[in-house]
């Protein structure tokens, strides 16, 4: 679960989204969520979307993806609707921290990698040759 919340905060970051400085405050924001749309309605909404995205693809990785998405729409019917809580369950505080690095609201430095010229192919006397 601290996996969960350090990549939210990381991806919130680069977005420039709120990025939230505890556990309670994700939790508080997931509950006003799912006052009006339960989290099973989003899972299944999410689950039938990228269904129809991959449906679309006539081909081994569109076949692969629905594979996939099978198995996860049977994850969902065995297992998450009948543990849904609508995030009601309370994770202690001293049990769960966010580190000091995702806790920080400046945009991520992305730094310009050097790339070297291609290498430039001719024919020369019948054969390639790099020039």
């Amino acid at each position: 679960m601290m996996f969960a919340f350090r990549v939210h905060n990381s991806v919130n970051n680069r977005l420039h989204k709120p990025v939230y400085l505890t556990i309670e405050d994700c939790f508080r924001v997931l509950r006003e969520n799912v006052k009006g749309r339960s989290a099973r309605e989003y899972r299944i909404a999410y689950l039938n979307h990228i269904r129809r995205f991959w449906k679309t693809m006539q081909d081994t990785s569109g076949l692969t993806s629905l594979k996939k998405i099978n198995e996860m729409t049977k994850i969902e019917v065995s297992y998450f609707q009948t543990h849904d809580n609508n995030f009601e369950v309370i994770i202690p505080e001293d049990t769960t921290f966010l580190p000091p690095a995702s806790l920080t609201n400046e945009p991520i430095e992305h730094r310009v990698v050097a790339m070297r010229q291609q290498p430039r192919v001719g024919l020369v006397g019948g054969r390639f040759r790099l020039r």
